[in-house]
């Protein structure tokens, strides 16, 4: 449960944000969500579709889905290097797409 809550705080607070602001939401929740597939959590235990509008839950969904085919690492290097490409490619996702 205390794992939610940031999440939810994340991409909740992205009503109020403009598009910038989104996109910054969007590369933060990427890292937390790679931070907690390096650290062995279960992403499947994130459920939110009652606190999220349908875009914030397809996209948290995506993510999930993305970083479970991601394998975790050994080292702490490594899990660094995952979690920068998994934000990196969110990052330019988001641009791309105009959120």
């Amino acid at each position: 449960m205390k794992l939610i809550i940031p999440i939810f705080l994340l991409l909740t607070s992205s009503s109020y944000a403009n598009e910038a602001d989104e996109c910054k939401i969007i590369e933060e929740t990427a890292d937390m969500i790679m931070q907690l597939r390096q650290g062995g959590i279960d992403l499947k235990a994130i459920d939110l579709k009652d606190q999220l509008n349908p875009l914030q839950n397809d996209i948290l969904q995506k993510m999930i889905i993305e970083a479970e085919a991601i394998p975790i690492y050994a080292t702490d290097l490594d899990k660094q290097n995952a979690v920068d490409v998994f934000v990196e490619d969110w990052k330019k996702f988001c641009i791309e797409s105009g959120y």
